[in-house]
């Protein structure tokens, strides 16, 4: 059997100070002394802990709530908008207007952030297949013409 000794709980000290004080760096780089009877007193605080930074919203943020989803929804759209609301309206596919709101007419306007999500999903598979390239520049064509902040 090993004997395990207790480790100390206080860092190895640094320096002394002039009144004859151990400083101790801690792990964040505060450096501090032990206050005899009461509690450590910093000479230089810690610096805060670090968190990732926030990533900014990209341009098509919020597409996903306002895309019809596959079946009744693009059926409604094809019905009362006809093809112009999709790049690809024979499989229903890359939807470029927004969901229609129910028991309302639809407005049949494009979505900037759908012709958006329509070109990076056709760039991301047009290795696949070349009708996937026609459609991302059908999108960055359609996103010029509706003068989206994105498209330049």
């Amino acid at each position: 059997m090993s004997t395990r000794t207790k480790k100390s709980t206080k860092p190895k000290y640094v320096r002394n100070d002039e009144n004859g004080n151990r400083i101790y760096r801690g792990p964040r780089g505060g450096l501090f002394y032990y206050r005899p009877g009461t509690r450590k007193v910093y000479l230089k605080r810690p610096k805060a802990a670090t968190y990732r930074k926030r990533r900014a919203a990209q341009p098509s943020t919020g597409w996903a709530q306002r895309a019809p989803q596959r079946g009744r929804e693009r059926n409604r759209i094809k019905q009362e908008c006809g093809n112009k609301c999709f790049l690809l309206p024979d499989e229903l596919a890359f939807p470029v207007c927004p969901v229609c709101p129910p028991n309302k007419p639809c407005a049949c306007e494009y979505d900037c952030r759908g012709i958006l999500a329509a070109k990076v999903r056709s760039n991301q598979w047009k290795t696949k297949n070349p009708k996937y390239a026609r459609i991302a520049r059908r999108a960055q064509q359609l996103g010029n013409r509706q003068k989206c902040k994105w498209a330049k």
